[in-house]
């Protein structure tokens, strides 16, 4: 078994024991993925802006999921819907996903 495939493996079970399943839409179709979502520290009004925006991490299995996550999709959380930005994917060896994260924003 390869190095990626284990810690996959590895992170897959962590995330489905102290994760849930969340919500992701793209193009108004909905797909499933496990994963943990992090608060972040809440922003305050940026230059010209007059809204307090909320930032979370989100960590996310690739395991079972259907899509891979993007820029723009949205995540819904506790019954809030957050856009996606900055989606990275985790794969040391390159060859494999091991995780995807995220942040996220409403």
């Amino acid at each position: 078994m390869s190095a990626d495939l284990r810690a996959r493996d590895a992170a897959a079970a962590m995330l489905r024991r102290r994760g849930t399943t969340l919500t992701l839409a793209r193009g108004g179709v909905a797909y499933r993925m496990t994963g943990v979502v992090l608060p972040m520290r809440q922003r305050g009004p940026e230059s010209g802006v007059l809204t307090v925006s909320e930032s979370v991490t989100a960590y996310l299995t690739p395991v079972g999921a259907g899509q891979v996550p993007q820029d723009g999709d949205t995540l819904t959380w506790l019954g809030r819907e957050f856009t996606l930005r900055g989606v990275e994917t985790l794969s040391p060896q390159g060859a494999l996903a091991v995780l995807y994260t995220a942040e996220a924003t409403r």
